[in-house]
């Protein structure tokens, strides 16, 4: 087949964010495509040309009580990819493992709202966006060990017990010459606040004192949590329960339903464990007069 910019770029989406679904392609590459059937065609022709993959581990679509196909890249894609872009790095990449296919919800969940992040970063110049890594994302395929398969998981201690941090995802911003990362837990209530903060925060205090978060982001001086929860609710039962946990201050929350392109970046819906709502990045000041 002819290989078009569009399906460069939905291969480049696929290689970046792992697990995506039709609807969410279609919301950054066609989004002129009122009823999907464009952004179908495509993805059955980079199907058909073994350049993506449709799983039938399927996601469920909680409005519709149907199933969603989750999409891939595959080898052949990336190989195609490297070509188009010419750029042989890409070949170092591998297609993300689906043997936890009961993750998958989960995994796109996560997407869908990095999309937002991204496409919230791309409406302004201001801020800019670095790299971006999934719980997913191969560090080296052919490791078993997931603290050496895995890019973002870290094993922090292994006594008096082992102790590790193992992120959703994670971004980094850039404004000017600052930069921070944000490592994503993106709640969906399957388990409860109190329980939450237990879990999560040894394991991101110790990635902070133990500067192991250099691994991921070498030039990062410190780094933040952003905690998405599925409600207001949620969100502030989240903050009582870290508050008093070690590492506390490197906790930011927000509610899901609040988190749009258009209010992710400046919108008041960051909130600390004391304090909020305020912007997650402070818009630029405007200029003084006289």
């Amino acid at each position: 087949m002819q290989v078009t910019d569009r399906d460069v770029s939905i291969l480049e989406l696929l290689l970046t964010y792992g697990f995506l679904v039709t609807s969410q392609i279609r919301s950054i590459v066609f989004p002129a495509d009122k009823d999907g059937s464009v952004t179908r065609d495509r993805l059955r022709k980079l199907e058909g040309a073994g350049l993506v993959q449709r799983r039938r581990a399927e996601v469920a679509n909680p409005l519709t009580s149907n199933t969603i196909p989750v999409w891939i890249i595959t080898e052949q894609g990336i190989c195609q990819l490297s070509l188009r872009k010419n750029d042989t790095e890409i070949l170092n990449q591998k297609p993300p493992c689906t043997r936890s296919w009961q993750n998958f919800t989960h995994y796109v969940a996560v997407a869908d709202l990095l999309l937002k992040a991204k496409q919230a970063i791309a409406a302004q110049a201001r801020v800019q966006l670095g790299d971006v890594f999934f719980e997913h994302t191969l560090l080296n395929a052919a490791a078993d060990d997931a603290a050496h398969r895995y890019k973002l998981y870290t094993v922090l201690s292994e006594t008096p017990k082992r102790l590790i941090c193992a992120p959703d995802a994670s971004l980094e911003l850039k404004v000017a010459a600052y930069r921070r990362p944000y490592y994503v837990e993106l709640e969906r209530g399957t388990d409860t606040p109190p329980r939450v903060a237990a879990k999560k925060t040894p394991g991101y205090h110790g990635l902070f004192v133990s500067k192991q978060f250099k691994r991921h982001y070498p030039d990062a001086n410190d780094f933040r949590v952003l905690c998405v929860a599925p409600t207001s609710s949620w969100r502030d039962s989240l903050r009582k329960a870290v508050r008093d946990k070690p590492g506390a201050d490197l906790w930011l929350f927000m509610a899901l339903d609040e988190i749009k392109p258009e209010t992710f970046l400046h919108s008041n819906i960051a909130y600390t464990c004391t304090d909020g709502p305020r912007p997650f990045v402070r818009p630029e000041a405007p200029p003084q007069q006289g």
